[in-house]
């Protein structure tokens, strides 16, 4: 289904000869989408197709796509315009198996922005390219905590029984 989805995205961009926002674009995607119901079915609407050429725009090489996810997973990564971000996404989707509703949870709790406000920068975009890379069991179960309305000194590596001695 991603392969199918993908060159019917790289197909409306070569009908468009590569330009994105042609002025005749609605109108050929509204033929093709036509077109595609009355042969296969249902599921070719223009607006299916428009996310189409948007997951082939951001995918342009197939190899960069992952049969890991989903057509569901897929739609929620590509309405994500920043590449960081997305790709920080990507990855932990593939690393930690999440499910699309997973996916949506993180996404909605700002997960990268959390984690974009620590203060190692150089981390954060480790992890936008690699993903979160689990060195330990205990790893496994962290979650990142914004605490900065306890006043404490920043400091990044605080354990739960440091917390619970300070308060």
């Amino acid at each position: 289904m991603l392969s199918l989805y993908w060159n019917i995205g790289k197909a409306i961009m070569e009908i468009q000869q590569g330009d994105e926002r042609a002025s005749y674009g609605d109108a050929v995607l509204d033929r093709l989408s036509q077109k595609l119901t009355d042969e296969f079915g249902k599921g070719f609407s223009s607006r299916n197709l428009r996310t189409m050429r948007k997951f082939y725009l951001i995918y342009p090489i197939w190899q960069t796509v992952s049969s890991k996810l989903s057509w569901s997973h897929y739609l929620e990564l590509i309405k994500i315009e920043e590449d960081n971000k997305r790709n920080f996404y990507f990855n932990e989707c593939i690393n930690t198996r999440w499910s699309v509703r997973e996916l949506q949870r993180q996404i909605g709790s700002l997960l990268y922005e959390r984690l974009a406000l620590s203060t190692d920068k150089e981390k954060i975009l480790e992890l936008a390219e690699k993903g979160q890379i689990l060195e330990s069991s205990k790893d496994l179960v962290k979650d990142p905590f914004v605490l900065e309305f306890l006043d404490i000194k920043e400091n990044t590596d605080y354990l739960e029984i440091d917390l619970e001695k300070i308060y």
